[in-house]
């Protein structure tokens, strides 16, 4: 035969297992329990990171107008230095990226920025799979940032800075962890 039974297959594997661990003293790290928890999309990730080919985790800004981006400059300015991948977006792009964003295999966060408005990153969040934070550079009106519609759970924060700084934690990888973790400590 070409090919292994299962049954064959899975003695030899048993076998090569017991001999790695008598030569080296410690069991073999399989694919099920390497750092990545088993998980095939973290795997996945973490070797196209390591790679080069992507950052391990995105924040897309999107501006309600052309006159918002300003505000989303300020944004990105907090970002930058963390190593996420971040990228504008306006208003009419949404239809096409809603899909991409709810199906991205690394931790994502959106950032909602529309002059005088929260509705904006309601509507978002209504539609999609990752945390929405808005961000109205401008906001007076204190009921639609309190406010909310049932299934829109968007976060509000008024300041750019601290925008970015929840869009960090949200994404929640072990890196901006650390990273966070040791800029804290040196306050």
């Amino acid at each position: 035969p070409r090919a292994l039974t299962p049954e064959v297959a899975q003695e030899a594997t048993s076998r090569y297992l017991d001999i790695y661990q008598r030569i080296v003293g410690q069991p073999l790290a399989t694919a099920d329990e390497t750092a990545t928890g088993g998980n095939v999309a973290n795997r996945l990730i973490s070797n196209l990171v390591k790679a080069g080919l992507m950052k391990d985790a995105w924040v897309s800004i999107v501006v309600g107008s052309p006159a918002d981006e300003a505000s989303y400059q300020q944004v990105r300015s907090f970002l930058e230095g963390y190593e996420v991948f971040t990228q504008l977006h306006n208003s009419a792009e949404i239809d096409l990226l809603a899909e991409s964003w709810n199906r991205s295999i690394e931790p994502g966060v959106l950032i909602a920025v529309a002059d005088l408005s929260n509705g904006f990153g309601g509507t978002l969040a209504a539609r999609l799979s990752v945390p929405v934070i808005s961000c109205p550079p401008q906001a007076t009106n204190s009921d639609s940032v309190v406010i909310k519609y049932s299934d829109t759970p968007n976060l509000t924060v008024a300041r750019p800075d601290n925008a970015a700084q929840a869009a960090l934690r949200a994404l929640n990888t072990p890196r901006l962890r650390e990273r966070l973790r040791q800029e804290l400590n040196a306050l």
